[in-house]
């Protein structure tokens, strides 16, 4: 079995029992498409024209692609098969090819200028070891929210947490931000 086609069918599986789409990925919510790797609308395709994660300026291809054409959100979903490449802290848009979380944020950066954006990075080969973290970038904003989910929900669940994210906790880069505004008065004061 490929690399992560285990970790893909455990997502599969519970894409079908939230009720996103059943196994031929047929349409089971009027006007929600779950597609893997490649969207079946050209407008969201052309936003993957240049996001390959190896940064070449090829075709950009997220493991699954919900499109909710109801509310306009874009959900992307990254796996990896080994959960120690669930996240690369030291720079989260460093490594995005090697990491689950920095890739889904990566392919979320190239949506986020059209859709409000679910990015959901997800490792592991078992159900009962899947490490799964989600994140909101709204649209047209500079940075994204951390949901603090890890599970997948149903598709309402999401919509609720897309339009409340801007009052859930900061993103990693305004924490920073806030960090480097403390060191600098912190050296002033001294």
């Amino acid at each position: 079995m490929g690399i992560e086609k285990k970790t893909d069918f455990l997502v599969m599986n519970e894409l079908i029992s939230k009720g996103f789409t059943n196994a031929n990925f047929d349409v089971v919510q009027e006007g929600v498409y779950v597609w893997p790797e490649v969207s079946g609308f050209n407008k969201i395709k052309e936003l993957f024209k240049n996001a390959s994660k190896s940064r070449t300026g090829n075709f950009g291809k997220p493991e699954f692609i919900i499109y909710d054409e109801v509310k306009e959100v874009l959900i992307i979903i990254e796996n990896k098969r080994d959960v120690s490449k669930h996240i690369y802290e030291n720079d989260i848009q460093d490594k995005v090819s090697e990491y689950a979380v920095n890739g889904a944020l990566w392919y979320a950066q190239h949506t986020k200028d059209s859709y409000d954006t679910v990015a959901i990075a997800i490792s592991g080969t078992k159900l009962d070891n899947l490490k799964i973290d989600s994140y909101a970038w709204k649209k047209g904003v500079d940075t994204f929210s951390n949901l603090n989910i890890h599970e997948i929900l149903t598709l309402d669940q999401y919509r609720d947490l897309v339009f409340e994210s801007s009052n859930i906790e900061s993103s990693v880069d305004q924490q920073l931000s806030l960090l480097e505004e403390a060191r600098q008065i912190n050296e002033f004061m001294h």
